[in-house]
């Protein structure tokens, strides 16, 4: 009876040890569970970078996709999400039939608090060709390539990075200076210096951040000359103010390729680049900065 009891807990030892060993190849990282709004979350598997995984985040299914050398989720947190503790639950498959659950506790810090805005009165023309058109550049987020169109680290959309203050994600952009407090709203992008190069005294080149299809290259009254570009996984960069293009929609670029030159239209004064980033198909609005610092190459 002995001896058939010791040969079962061999059997079983001998059974389950690859699966236990694999559990620990298939290690899962993640880059912080504090966060704050407007920054994002990167999953990874630690050794194995050909088994993928799943997550779910506020309702939403994530699949994996090579990253580098890993399996990679990137999880962007809206500006606006609520602050609070939010759950993440996510698996993967160490053998056939085999699935190992993981999880973490994401604690959502606030740094953008809610505000009232209101618009600022433009010109009847001006305000009704802004009206007519948002609608149709908002539904362009609405469907992205499923996977990603790259696999390398992203790069600054411009040669010389300058920000002043005010171009940073989160500063004040108020219809109204004598009651701050209520007429702001959050510029929820990054403006780029990009006034001239010192060698040709002309407006700066402009960079796709990564691979992806150019899905918009328009003007809009607001915006001036847009290009979007999906990244693919719904991942978005939008590239505002231009004064030209160098490609067309439905072109493919590559990363670091030149796509446009920088410009001032729309309703801006001053040479800049303003770039954008929104992730989860156009939901979700993060930092460019701080998109671009973790996923640099």
């Amino acid at each position: 009876m002995k001896r058939t009891g010791f040969a079962a807990i061999i059997f079983l030892l001998i059974y389950f040890f690859p699966i236990f060993a694999s559990a620990e190849q298939f290690k899962i990282t993640i880059n912080k569970t504090k966060v704050y709004q407007a920054e994002i979350l990167k999953i990874q598997m630690a050794r194995k970078k050909n088994i993928p995984f799943y997550v779910t985040f506020l309702g939403q299914k994530y699949e994996s996709f090579l990253f580098g050398n890993h399996q990679t989720v990137l999880i962007g947190i809206h500006y606006q999400l609520k602050p609070g503790t939010y759950t993440l639950a996510g698996y993967f498959s160490g053998a056939p039939g085999v699935y190992f659950p993981f999880g973490y506790r994401i604690e959502v810090k606030e740094k953008f608090k809610p505000k009232k805005y209101i618009v600022p009165k433009r010109p009847p023309a001006v305000q009704e060709e802004i009206n007519k058109k948002f609608p149709e550049f908002q539904s362009i987020f609405n469907k992205s390539h499923p996977q990603p169109f790259f696999k390398e680290g992203f790069v600054q959309p411009i040669r010389k990075v300058y920000i002043s203050k005010d171009g940073n994600f989160g500063a004040d952009r108020c219809a109204g200076r004598k009651i701050k407090s209520i007429y702001c709203r959050y510029h929820i992008g990054t403006d780029f210096r990009a006034t001239f190069d010192e060698e040709r005294k002309k407006p700066e080149k402009i960079f796709a951040i990564n691979k992806g299809k150019i899905i918009k290259a328009d003007f809009y009254p607001n915006m001036g000359n847009v290009i979007v570009i999906d990244h693919g996984g719904g991942i978005f960069s939008s590239y505002l103010h231009l004064s030209k293009f160098l490609i067309k929609e439905g072109d493919t670029v590559r990363r670091g390729q030149i796509i446009a030159i920088a410009g001032r239209t729309g309703t801006t004064e001053a040479i800049h680049l303003h770039l954008t980033i929104k992730m989860d198909n156009g939901k979700t609005v993060v930092d460019p900065q701080k998109f671009l610092r973790l996923l640099g190459q």
